[in-house]
């Protein structure tokens, strides 16, 4: 069965005393198929340093856990838009992927697939 993938776009500024648990209830979901991305918006109190650090722990990867850190203040609407962009700009790289797996199935001896 397909499932929906849910994304959820966490904008966060000097959240380091609740971000962890932010993340937490969303990894606690029954839901199986989500992702998280954190967008800082250059946080002084170790906001990052707390996100990569459960990457770290839980050997998250990129398509679970992903950290954003703007170099410019950008509030939280343009957070929430720079998490989307990210999402959209992954969408499009595995849309692309899946088809090349369409046109050049795994067992097929190809220079093409080789590179996939």
């Amino acid at each position: 069965m397909n499932r929906n993938r849910f994304v959820f776009v966490m904008p966060a500024y000097n959240a380091a005393e609740t971000i962890q648990y932010s993340i937490n209830t969303v990894m606690m979901q029954n839901y199986p198929d989500w992702g998280i991305v954190v967008v800082d918006d250059m946080s002084t109190d170790g906001t990052p340093d707390a996100v990569q650090e459960m990457i770290d722990s839980y050997n998250m990867p990129e398509d679970r856990l992903k950290l954003i850190v703007n170099t410019e203040k950008k509030w939280e609407i343009a957070n929430v838009l720079e998490g989307m962009k990210y999402i959209i700009q992954v969408m499009r790289v595995r849309s692309t992927n899946m088809e090349r797996r369409k046109v050049f199935p795994p067992n097929t001896n190809t220079s093409l697939n080789k590179r996939c």
